[in-house]
């Protein structure tokens, strides 16, 4: 065999393994439509809590056949939709006791408003008709959102010790809203590399959860 033919064999060997690797690189880890379903365990596993993901993502029929990713987080703006309409009327009835009491509340005002952002946000972007836009913008709030809250929670702020039992429950609701979160955070993650600059004066807003203004005397 000459230099020439094994320099040719080289090269096709080198192209067929180009090939593989960005088929590989392509499957669940892009928004286009895949000739195969996702692969929800390997999905899952790049997940904070792979066991969580598997179990909410396996509950729906739809998710084993999904071929792209925008299906999956459908299911997973449905899911905080309902996290937040189950957490709303807990945060009335707060708020109403609050105003008979005439007593200061932070853990419940700080949770409310975290809650309200999440509401707020779903509302903007699951009316979006442009599919594109609508996922982008979901990107971007779920960028800043865990961020912000990852540095800014209730309970460093907010003595648990002062709390009352509605006040606990409603951190606990907001703690299985935060967990959906951080899955759709990840998985969405696969459709929107790049991470989101604060500084960068196109980007939306920043969600309005910063607690340096929330006062957490409870001795008023």
């Amino acid at each position: 065999m000459d230099s020439s033919t094994l320099g040719s064999m080289f090269l096709l060997l080198a192209l067929m393994f180009v090939v593989v690797a960005a088929k590989d690189d392509a499957d669940w880890r892009t928004c286009t439509q895949a000739d195969v379903p996702i692969d929800l365990q390997a999905l899952c596993s790049q997940t904070e809590d792979s066991k969580a993901c598997m179990k909410f993502l396996s509950a729906f029929p739809e998710s084993r056949a999904a071929r792209s990713l925008q299906p999956l987080l459908e299911l997973y703006i449905k899911d905080m939709a309902n996290k937040t309409e189950e957490a709303k009327p807990l945060i009335a009835l707060l708020y109403k006791k609050q105003e008979v009491r005439k007593s200061h509340m932070c853990l419940g005002d700080c949770l409310a408003t975290k809650i309200n952002d999440v509401s707020k946000a779903l509302a903007a972007f699951s009316t979006t008709v442009d599919i594109n836009d609508k996922f982008i913008k979901m990107d971007h709030f779920l960028q800043r959102f865990l961020r912000v809250n990852s540095y800014y929670k209730c309970e460093d702020k907010c003595p648990i010790t002062s709390a009352s039992v509605d006040e606990i429950t409603l951190a606990d609701k907001f703690q299985a809203l935060w967990n959906v979160l951080e899955q759709a955070g990840r998985i969405d993650a696969h459709m929107f590399p790049t991470e989101v600059d604060d500084d960068d004066p196109e980007a939306p807003p920043l969600p309005p959860t910063d607690l340096t203004g929330y006062n957490t005397d409870t001795s008023s």
